[in-house]
Formats: structure tokens, sequence, C-alpha cells
């Protein structure tokens, strides 16, 4: 993530657009634990993923 201007481990909510998901990882490369969100969400601590995140993947949904 932060070679995309991302800090590591600060993500704390997300705005997700109709007709994708996102997995978040706790270990860079997609690595160990993930967590999909399939719609926005905020308050990330809620979940206990708040500032966990180090990689990211899109899906699109068919």
């Amino acid at each position: 993530m932060a070679m995309l201007g991302f800090p590591d481990n600060a993500l704390s909510s997300l705005q997700v657009p109709a007709g994708y998901r996102v997995v978040l990882y706790e270990n860079e490369n997609f690595g160990g634990k993930n967590y999909t969100i399939t719609g926005s969400k905020n308050r990330f601590y809620l979940s206990g993923w708040s500032d966990k995140t180090s990689s990211i993947a899109v899906y699109r949904d068919r």
C-alpha cells in the first residue's frame, strides 16, 4: 500500500461502489488474516480491523 501512497496499517473506513468487493489483508502481499467488504464501511474498530490493513484486493462482482 505504501507504494500507492497509502500508509501501512492506517485504514479505518472505505467507500466501496456497488458491484465491487474489497478484501483487506493484515500482511503485505495478501498474507495473514483477511476481511471482505461488500459495501461502504466506516468505524473499522467495531470489526477489529482499524489500522491493521497492509494489502488490499479489489474485485468486480458479476
